[in-house]
């Protein structure tokens, strides 16, 4: 998902930057909530596509597949992704100024017993949990991204580059 929603960015970013940041979730009330948000200072989405923007084969205009390349398959399969994780994925776009993807994921703290880390103060003041985190993910930069980010927040990750790693690690 991840991964998806920065190649867009980037995609759609000819100056300006991209950015990744990752907080606790302000519209799921759960432990373990976090919301992961992509900005960018690019083109923006116009009005008129913002409504299907996540079905398949919808780009925002016809000049969009041959100019930045691509199906139109990537954010539809976001929203699966998310959906299947049980969470919520959405946008702000202002035309010419950015957008901002966000997804909300409810992610499984540490059983009883399991070593946990005291309540600290976060980034923006919250009391935050350190979480044992498994990233799947096989592209190198995306790897270091997520562990620097989650490093930084007092996470616990786990590592897997493929899907079986991943299964394997999970058990």
């Amino acid at each position: 998902i991840l991964f998806n929603l920065l190649g867009n960015a980037i995609k759609f970013t000819d100056a300006g930057s991209v950015s990744v940041h990752v907080r606790r979730s302000p519209s799921i009330d759960k432990p373990g909530a976090l919301r992961f948000e992509v900005r960018d200072t690019g083109v923006g989405i116009p009005e008129s596509a913002r409504k299907h923007l996540f079905e398949r084969f919808v780009q925002a205009d016809s000049s969009t597949s041959r100019t930045f390349g691509g199906t139109g398959l990537g954010l539809a399969i976001c929203r699966q992704l998310t959906e299947l994780m049980d969470g919520t994925i959405g946008f702000e776009s202002q035309v010419g100024r950015g957008t901002v993807f966000h997804v909300d994921l409810v992610l499984d703290p540490a059983e009883e017993g399991e070593q946990q880390a005291d309540d600290s103060a976060g980034p923006e003041g919250d009391a935050q949990r350190s979480l044992d985190i498994l990233v799947a993910e096989d592209h190198p930069v995306n790897q270091r991204l997520l562990l620097a980010v989650l490093g930084t927040l007092g996470h616990r990750v786990t590592l897997a580059t493929t899907g079986i790693e991943a299964v394997r690690s999970a058990r």
